[in-house]
């Protein structure tokens, strides 16, 4: 998905149950992107109002994740992203275990203790693309977003299992483990020798 500067985000509202609506839950929130180079100070995503998450780029280039439920929680990566380049970033909400937690690229980068007591469900718009104010319109590509409930731990696996799982699966693969050298069908052996 390319979404250019200053052009309209998708929205849909928030009313149906789904994992968006993270309540009282863990969850998280991951992305892959690109964020078009000097283009700090935008919205990936956001569910959020008086109450809710938003995952963006703040002015210097870095990922923040914030959280707000009876009380505000951010959490910001230590270096900038605003480089042209593809990222994958999970922003995680840990209620349970007192912590939000930012992984970016296969690694944890940052982690802040919380204390979040009540609802953080927002029952305004889930955006993507932008926040609530259209001066924080995301630049750049996305081509993947995914909204869950719980944790990686909640989950049982790792940040590095999940990376390695995403971009070096055995769906990328043939049947006897190669790389495909052009297209083929899915599963298919690309060569044999």
């Amino acid at each position: 998905l390319r979404i250019p500067s200053g052009k309209p985000a998708a929205a849909m509202p928030s009313r149906f149950p789904g994992p968006h609506d993270t309540e009282n839950n863990n969850f998280l929130v991951e992305a892959v992107f690109r964020s078009d180079a000097g283009k700090g100070g935008s919205v990936l995503v956001s569910c959020l109002g008086e109450r809710g998450y938003e995952l963006g780029v703040d002015a210097a280039g870095a990922i923040q994740f914030r959280v707000k439920a009876d009380a505000e929680a951010t959490v910001v990566s230590p270096a900038s992203v605003v480089d042209g380049r593809w990222h994958h970033v999970i922003a995680e909400c840990d209620r349970k275990g007192g912590a939000l937690r930012l992984y970016l690229d296969g690694r944890r980068v940052a982690e802040t203790p919380v204390a979040l007591r009540g609802s953080a469900r927002h029952d305004g718009e889930l955006r993507v693309g932008r926040g609530a104010d259209s001066a924080t319109a995301f630049s750049g590509g996305l081509d993947f977003l995914r909204i869950a409930l719980g944790t990686l731990a909640d989950s049982k696996t790792t940040i590095e299992e999940l990376y390695a799982w995403q971009f070096d699966g055995p769906f990328l693969r043939d049947f006897t483990g190669r790389k495909p050298t052009g297209p083929r069908a899915a599963g298919a052996i690309d060569a044999v020798k």
